[in-house]
This record gives C-alpha cells, structure tokens and sequence, in this order.
C-alpha cells in the first residue's frame, strides 16, 4: 500500500495492552487519511452512541494522519485529534504540526485510537511495534515544556511527544495538547481528555520508510510548497501566512 500503512493502533489504557487493526486500501480511499479518517474510526468505536461523556473512559481519542504525513510535505504533516468535546457538544476535531503525525506515520501506523483509563498516571511510549505504559507520576504536576525536555532525556531526542500540563490534568475544559514548544492542538478542550484518562504524554518513535507510487513527484510538492510558503512570508509579512508564523492560530 501506498502513502498508508494500512494499519491502526488502538490502546486500551483500562486493561494495559493494544491490538493493532488493518485496514484496505478501499477503506484508506474512500476516507482519505486525516480527519475523515478520525471521524470514521471514531464513529465505529463508539457503535453510533451519541451520549458518550467526554471526560469517561469510554470516550476515545484519535489521533490520525494524512497520505502525506511520512513524505514531510510543508503543510500536510499535519496530525488532527478527534474525541467527544469538553468544550462544545458533539465530537470536535483539533490539529496540530510539528513531527507527531509523521513520526507515527512512520512507527507504522495512519492513527492511533487511545481507550479507557489508567489507573495511574502514565506517559504511553510507542516504539514502532513496541507499546509500553510508563510510570509517570514523577511528571504529574509538572508543565508540558519541563516534562517534554525531561522525556527527551530520558527516551532519547528521536522520539516526537504529545502532552499536557496541570489545566489538561484538572481536566480544565480548554486544555490543549502541545507537541512540541511552538505546536498546539488548541480547539475543543481535548487536552482534559487525556487528563481524564490519566495520560500525561504519549511519546512516538519510528523508523520505517512511507513508499509513495511517485516519489519524485511527492519531493517536488515538498520542495516548492517550502519555497513558496518562505517566499510569501518573506514579500508580505502581514499576510495569513505570516500571521501563522509569528502569532500562531491567535493571530
């Protein structure tokens, strides 16, 4: 399969272990990756129950990619979050750039579904085909900048982590997710979703190759998408672009 792995992770946090799920290329098709992805897989966990509690052990979280993610194309390394909504009613969707998508991409899989509740706090470490829940009440408490650092000493720097601080494990309404310093899923209040579930981070490491049907194609999009986002902001630095750059989705 080309551009997907074909594969989800789902974790069940209550009873400590994952199973991984395939899926076709037809299935891949006609859902595309990224939030449609998140929707579809969403809808088939909760079997249709629209009166799921947000911050319940029933309520999963969704990370899921795009066809795009392990290619590193400007722009579409984008992973959206998908969980039952905190902040508003119905499911919501969030996103955020940075490393996150592609580094789960490239463990091997297009999502990964998170499930239940752990009994302590713990950081989920994803190591390709690996699953480990790793003790971490020494970093409950502790804000997302500190603990992402401490992470990386402990795991190593290849690693790509998604976390939270002390608003997302009170389970505050607008809690977001950072993934590194400067990349946020700020909308819809999921990061007290993983603070209800006790998750202060999920770490990813991965290191398989994406093949692409045309892979010099896919580097040509990457290198003029870059190019072409830098020259923008460079003419006009007022523009949406450059906006994003120096004030963030704020802006």
């Amino acid at each position: 399969m080309l551009g997907f792995n074909g594969k989800i992770m789902v974790v069940d946090l209550s009873h400590k272990n994952f199973k991984v799920i395939e899926k076709d290329e037809s299935y891949l098709r006609k859902y595309i990756g990224s939030a449609l992805l998140g929707a579809a897989l969403y809808e088939e966990l909760i079997d249709r129950n629209d009166t799921v509690d947000p911050l319940s052990p029933e309520n999963p979280i969704i990370f899921a990619t795009g066809p795009m993610a392990g290619a590193n194309v400007c722009g579409a390394t984008r992973v959206n979050i998908l969980s039952m909504a905190p902040e508003s009613t119905g499911i919501y969707l969030s996103q955020a750039g940075g490393e996150f998508g592609p580094a789960l991409k490239r463990a091997g899989y297009d999502a990964l579904v998170i499930t239940g509740k752990s009994e302590i706090p713990i950081v989920l470490d994803i190591n390709n085909a690996k699953v480990d829940f790793v003790e971490a009440g020494d970093l409950w408490g502790m804000d997302r900048v500190k603990a992402r650092q401490q992470l990386l000493a402990d795991m190593g720097d290849d690693y790509c982590i998604a976390s939270i601080g002390p608003a997302g494990e009170r389970q505050v309404r607008y809690a977001n997710i950072m993934f590194e310093p400067d990349h946020y899923a700020g909308r819809g209040g999921l990061g007290a979703v993983l603070g209800s579930k006790l998750v202060k981070a999920v770490a990813v490491r991965g290191d398989q190759e994406i093949l692409f049907k045309d892979s010099e194609t896919v580097k040509d999009i990457k290198s003029k998408g870059g190019s072409g986002f830098a020259e923008s902001i460079k003419k006009n630095p007022r523009s949406f672009l450059g906006v994003l750059r120096h004030l963030g989705t704020y802006g």
